[in-house]
């Protein structure tokens, strides 16, 4: 498949549509005016991210913001975060989104992968996954591929999330895309190191106010590419006078980089990402039942590295088998060009149910609650590692298919209580989530969480002062790779043999050991407990936020040696016996 001229006739047909539809008269609502042209109106803009009002530490980023920043990638929005480093803007090099993560390389803050793989990103109200890829050329939660040209807002919480949000430790960033009829928009970014084009159109297809919204971009910079067309669909219905809604969501993403150092060594990484989404929400606005929704999700991803090198080591001894035993062993050249093929299909589906009410009482106080449950299945259908194995890329690798490795389901359910009154404002959840394979048992957590916002002083010339705080625990279950690690193969030459006088006369003898450890049984979720405590005080003029926060996280996931030994046998060659070597192999039998 080349991903280069895969998206050539679509992103074509997309073009035109919408430069068509500029010109279709009736994009605004019924009744609606079109807006003067000759006036216009600069308000205040707002370059970092404001506080939320709503319990917890909540940073919001408005349109404003994004339009006036211009961020290239998501990690390009933690410079807007109180106490967030600048980075160099860009996507030369993989972005990984996390808060409250500082680790300084020459003086550049570098957020480590296994941090962002704690933070969960949702778009639109659906989460992305990315639990199931292996030995990816890019990771799951490289920051590129999540086109910022598509967001409106952004919200980014880095305190305690609500109940609803499970499997992470770090953070959790809600973005919310252009959605509806929108006028014909196209953005040009063009300097000498990155290449960004933009082009969006959104408007109504039936006067019930049904909308469709497409977008199409591209970026580039050096030898990374990157594109994507996204289609939403916004349906509207009033069936006896109850508001019912329906969005379709569509993207797809390529990616494409070059890495060429010379015609020996040479590295070309593709990527392929497609989503869709399905969200219905039904407002009955009834006293036991305030609102109910239902999301279907489903991505799959492609991506698929190839390694071109030399291997210049002198003649080496190589077998594939993955047992372990006494192999005859294939005898390699001294110098040869070996190709390495990384092929990772990771895919999930995912539903979600929610249901909420609201209870008014006295003096203007209310009682909400939230209840849901969310079910995912998730697998990788990649064809794995592959070489030739008359010239392998080391003598210790070992093809891998990624079809062999069982499906993970995920299961969590949650219910969240919310108690308001004038001056205060309680957030109470519990959430219990689980993780459940073929070759182990159930692997769940418990999460209760709380978050409160208090109003100790408000005075009608706007000053006013708030304690806010908060506790609880988040987990982030084990990933497919750390349930089903490779398999570790030593090889032991316990032969060899390579007559020089005579052509082609060699034999080689490896002793394998495969200790037979590729299940973590005692693996546990990754357990992050969070305390908060902060004050808020405002005047006309000045606003001032403080938090004090403390975070334990345990469990983690990380890689050790375990020194295991074993015992080969090594045989010698009597040059005096003047014979050719050779191997039978005995089973207790007889030869074979």
């Amino acid at each position: 498949m080349r991903y280069s001229t895969l998206y050539k006739t679509p992103i074509k047909i997309v073009t035109i549509f919408l430069l068509l539809s500029s010109l279709h008269p009736g994009n605004y609502l019924h009744g609606q005016k079109q807006p003067d042209t000759l006036s216009f109106y600069l308000p205040n803009i707002l370059v970092t991210a404001i506080e939320s009002k709503t319990p917890g530490t909540v940073s919001l980023l408005p349109a404003s913001t994004l339009e006036h920043t211009q961020p290239i990638t998501i990690s390009d929005l933690t410079q807007l975060l109180p106490g967030g480093l600048t980075n160099n803007s860009g996507v030369t090099d993989a972005q990984y989104f996390s808060v409250r993560e500082v680790s300084l390389k020459n003086g550049v803050n570098q957020f480590h992968k296994n941090a962002a793989m704690g933070a969960q990103i949702w778009v639109d109200g659906s989460p992305l996954h990315f639990n199931t890829g292996i030995n990816e050329p890019y990771e799951g939660y490289d920051a590129r591929f999540l086109s910022l040209n598509q967001v409106k807002e952004a919200e980014i919480i880095r305190g305690i999330p609500s109940a609803r949000y499970g499997n992470l430790t770090n953070s959790v960033l809600l973005l919310k895309t252009h959605q509806g009829r929108m006028p014909l928009s196209t953005s040009i970014r063009y300097n000498p190191k990155l290449k960004q084009y933009m082009l969006g159109k959104g408007f109504c297809i039936s006067p019930q106010g049904h909308t469709l919204n497409l977008l199409a971009d591209y970026t580039s910079q050096g030898d990374f590419h990157t594109g994507g067309i996204r289609l939403a669909n916004l349906y509207h219905w009033l069936p006896a006078g109850k508001k019912l809604e329906l969005s379709l969501t569509y993207t797809s993403r390529i990616g494409k980089e070059k890495q060429f150092v010379n015609e020996q060594n040479h590295t070309q990484r593709q990527r392929l990402d497609q989503r869709f989404s399905i969200q219905g929400e039904w407002q009955p606005d009834r006293r036991w039942l305030k609102k109910l929704s239902l999301r279907i999700d489903g991505s799959l991803q492609k991506s698929k590295q190839t390694k071109s090198q030399v291997n210049n080591a002198s003649s080496q001894l190589y077998t594939d088998q993955k047992e372990s035993g006494e192999w005859e062993a294939r005898v390699l050249s001294s110098n040869y060009m070996y190709t390495l093929v990384n092929e990772s299909q990771p895919f999930y589906v995912e539903t979600e149910m929610l249901a909420s009410t609201l209870f008014p009482l006295r003096q203007g106080r209310e009682i909400s609650l939230v209840a849901g449950f969310s079910y995912r299945s998730e697998g990788n259908e990649g064809r794995g590692r592959d070489f030739d194995r008359q010239r392998p890329p080391s003598t210790s690798i070992r093809p891998r298919s990624f079809r062999e490795i069982p499906s993970l389901h995920t299961f969590g359910g949650f219910i969240e209580a919310t108690y308001r009154t004038s001056n205060l404002y309680v957030e109470a959840g519990l959430r219990n989530q689980g993780l459940k394979s073929r070759d182990y048992a159930l692997i769940y957590q418990t999460e209760p969480r709380l978050n409160l916002l208090w109003s100790l002083f408000s005075s009608p010339s706007g000053y006013t002062l708030s304690l806010k705080g908060g506790l609880g625990w988040i987990s982030f279950m084990p990933t497919l790779d750390k349930l089903y690690p490779e398999a570790i193969y030593n090889d032991k030459v316990s032969f060899y043999y390579n007559d020089s006088n005579e052509s082609g006369n060699t034999l080689g003898i490896l002793t394998t050991h495969v200790p037979g450890m590729e299940q973590n049984m005692k693996l546990k979720p990754t357990v992050n407990r969070k305390i908060e405590v902060g004050l808020i005080g405002k005047t006309p003029a000045i606003r001032l936020d403080m938090t004090a926060f403390f975070e334990k996280q345990t469990d983690g996931f990380s890689s050790s040696a375990q020194y295991i030994p074993f015992s080969y046998r090594e045989y010698d060659y009597l040059p005096t016996a003047q014979l050719r070597p050779e191997y039978k192999e005995w089973t207790g039998m007889g030869e074979r």
